[in-house]
């Protein structure tokens, strides 16, 4: 949180005279750093993106509007390139943490 802070005050300071929109940025960050001090927890979660198409080129509309809705969101998404049925069952509402069923150690993952 404390880069959000840092990168919301550098952002406002920039400019010669900073922006309704940098202010709000800046307030927001602070504040979501005080409320982590204070002992909020932050959670890691997951969610599936799904899209219903016809045609490749309704594929690659609904393609970029995911990952432009993704950046501007600050979610990290990832393709499931043939791992659609592992992606589906973890999209369900059943607690189901996949790093934690996976062959291939975090640690080691984490290091490719």
């Amino acid at each position: 949180m404390e880069n959000d802070v840092n990168t919301a005050t550098f952002n406002a300071s920039s400019r010669n005279r900073a922006t309704a929109r940098d202010t709000r940025e800046t307030r927001a960050a602070q504040a979501t750093a005080a409320e982590e001090a204070d002992g909020a927890g932050l959670l890691n979660f997951g969610m599936v993106v799904t899209a219903t198409v016809r045609t490749q080129a309704e594929l690659d509309e609904a393609e970029a509007i995911v990952e432009n809705l993704g950046v501007s969101a600050r979610i990290r998404l990832e393709e499931a390139y043939g791992a659609q049925d592992s992606t589906f069952a973890a999209g369900l509402p059943l607690g189901l943490v996949i790093p934690e069923h996976l062959a291939l150690p975090t640690t080691v993952r984490n290091a490719l």
